[in-house]
């Protein structure tokens, strides 16, 4: 499993500000039963990770 950077501080801020989401991003469709199954899961398909990479990059790109 991949590592995970904070950038922020967790004791900024109060527990009621806090939110844990867990996003799947997926080089593979991901079946309509699977994400039934699961709901709490927000699932990002190719599309979606293709446009946040373009997005993403292009600001990267921007800020130099």
């Amino acid at each position: 499993m991949g590592e995970v950077h904070s950038k922020v501080n967790v004791g900024d801020y109060a527990d009621h500000q806090a939110e844990v989401r867990l996003l799947y991003c997926s080089q593979n469709p991901v079946s309509s039963e699977l994400k039934s199954q699961v709901p709490e899961v927000v699932y990002f398909d190719q599309q979606i990770v293709h446009y946040f990479q373009s997005v993403s990059s292009t600001i990267l790109r921007s800020r130099r």
